[in-house]
């Protein structure tokens, strides 16, 4: 039963409210931590009451204090926004929360997919107040204020500056009663590998098709591969490769295998996943929510690259061709199918596309 009294310590301010951030904040409130969620006036009314989330344990409604800015008291900021609102995120911040010549203010943090977001936000907020995460939670968001979380997991955290690390576990610390948290020294590095993987979210919301339908054939499998090979062939040409870490050292395993051998790890993501409610990728639920997606981060990015180091990446390209013509009302026959998108890209390889 709520007595009333405010939640004693930091104060943690998440803004925005989709997938990811309404989560943490709805974790935070049901942990007891002091936290607040800034949502645009629109959609005040939707989270009034609580946001909804489901899980594979049941389902619940947490209340969390909403807002249209953050509160000055706020201790650490949480962008959790799309890529194509960070920078207008970030200006609002600079002009909400003046600092010092030193610096000081709200330590802010980004959940951002892509490789821009600390470059975008450095321009607004100081680096010492800098961090940024990689998010690997599970979590689709259809609709405002519910929520699903498929797959609980962590946040990687570090910091924009190196020498931080007592600053950034002091960030993890206060969002660990929500999720796991953990830290690392190279942010940029762990947000490399993570690039990597959300290439697949472009192959998502060019077909329609949710992780477990992706994976569930042989084409499906083998598009995601084909993404993933070309996106790390282009940033090993780069010199942008991901830390030698256990992870990246086996997806890069997985990647160099022949396809009989890769279907066949992925496959085994599959049945791991087969039992879950079903995972939409973000960029496909920004089309179903009918919001500008992050594909010019992720996949566009990987083309913008493979252009920069004469590399063809013919199927990179062909799923960012989908994605905005889907964007833009273009695409007439709705989602492409994975074979779709291969023969797409045997096409362009055959005339020099890229």
């Amino acid at each position: 039963m709520s007595t009333g009294v405010p939640p004693a310590g930091p104060l943690v301010s998440v803004i925005g409210g989709g997938a990811v951030g309404g989560l943490l904040a709805a974790l935070l409130s049901r942990a007891g931590s002091p936290v607040e969620l800034v949502v645009r006036e629109r959609s005040l009314e939707r989270y009034r009451t609580g946001v909804a989330v489901t899980t594979g344990r049941g389902s619940f409604r947490q209340r969390v204090p909403v807002r249209t800015a953050p509160s000055h008291e706020a201790e650490l900021l949480v962008v959790a926004v799309k890529m194509p609102d960070l920078a207008a995120a970030c200006r609002e911040i600079a002009d909400a929360t003046p600092t010092t010549i030193t610096g000081a203010g709200p330590e802010v943090l980004l959940l951002q997919n892509g490789l821009a977001a600390l470059d975008i936000a450095a321009r607004y907020v100081p680096l010492p107040r800098l961090y940024a995460a990689v998010v690997e939670l599970g979590a689709t968001s259809l609709a405002p204020a519910e929520i699903t979380y498929t797959i609980p997991g962590r946040l990687l955290l570090g910091a924009a500056q190196t020498g931080r690390e007592a600053e950034t576990r002091r960030v993890a610390g206060l969002l660990a009663p929500a999720v796991r948290t953990d830290v690392t020294a190279d942010v940029r590095g762990a947000q490399r590998l993570k690039l990597l993987v959300n290439l697949n979210n472009g192959v998502g919301a060019a077909t329609g098709l949710t992780i477990q339908q992706l994976y569930s054939t042989r084409t499906g499998i083998r598009t995601s591969l084909g993404v993933m090979r070309e996106g790390l062939a282009v940033l090993d040409a780069a010199r942008l490769a991901p830390p030698a870490n256990r992870r990246s050292r086996a997806l890069r395993t997985i990647l160099g295998l022949p396809d009989a051998f890769g279907i066949g790890g992925l496959r085994l993501a599959r049945i791991a996943m087969r039992q879950q409610a079903p995972v939409y990728s973000s960029t496909l639920q920004s089309l179903i929510r009918r919001r500008p997606s992050e594909i010019e981060w992720l996949n566009g990015y990987i083309v913008r690259l493979g252009d920069e180091q004469r590399i063809a990446v013919p199927l990179n390209r062909a799923v960012v061709t989908a994605v905005e013509a889907l964007e833009c009302g273009r695409g007439e026959m709705g989602y492409v199918q994975p074979a779709a998108l291969l023969a797409r890209a045997q096409d362009g390889d055959r005339i020099g596309v890229g």
